[in-house]
């Protein structure tokens, strides 16, 4: 008897502990999408998903090219693309609220919960892609990225340079999503 509740028991923890991971997003991963994993086994990831290809300028980045949208009954969920001729998964950006870091982030949260835990997080404006700005949160190796406009930026900018960020930021502010890129 003692046996079989054991068993159970290991069971029970191995398989909440891979269902846990398939939504943790680190600084190489978004759930099981790796970066550096071939394209045709991260498409096989969302077998049950539609795909699409989409235009990387829409979400500033400069590198320009296409990407592969996945989507799950119209619920943007993440974008990832190649740069190289290696057919390897260079970047990914992830929509989806279910996934999230070690410490709680994830998209679609607001200002106001990500200052709760992590109070010191700055903004800034992408300069190529002005409509666009980013936190870069190192201790996840992560940015989160946030679409605005001139008249309705998400941090409040004595001016808009290379160098200027701020913590001053709108609480109610949502992160459109969460960006691992190769470095």
């Amino acid at each position: 008897m003692k046996k079989k509740y054991l068993c159970f028991v290991l069971i029970t923890l191995i398989c909440c502990n891979s269902k846990k991971d398939a939504y943790l997003i680190s600084e190489n991963s978004v759930g099981l999408l790796k970066i550096g994993m071939n394209i045709n086994d991260a498409n096989k990831l969302f077998s049950d998903c539609k795909i699409e290809k989409v235009d990387l300028s829409i979400f500033g980045l400069d590198g320009g090219g296409s990407g592969i949208l996945i989507k799950r009954q119209n619920e943007k969920i993440v974008v990832f693309w190649t740069n190289s001729d290696k057919n390897k998964v260079d970047g990914i950006l992830c929509f989806s609220s279910k996934y999230h870091t070690k410490h709680g982030i994830k998209p679609k949260m607001t200002i106001g919960e990500l200052k709760k835990i992590l109070p010191k997080s700055t903004i800034q404006v992408n300069l190529i892609f002005p409509e666009h700005e980013f936190i870069i949160l190192e201790s996840e190796h992560v940015n989160l990225d946030f679409l605005s406009t001139e008249g309705n930026r998400i941090g409040k900018y004595k001016n808009i340079d290379p160098d200027e960020s701020t913590t001053e930021m709108k609480h109610n502010a949502r992160v459109n999503y969460i960006g691992l890129i190769v470095k």
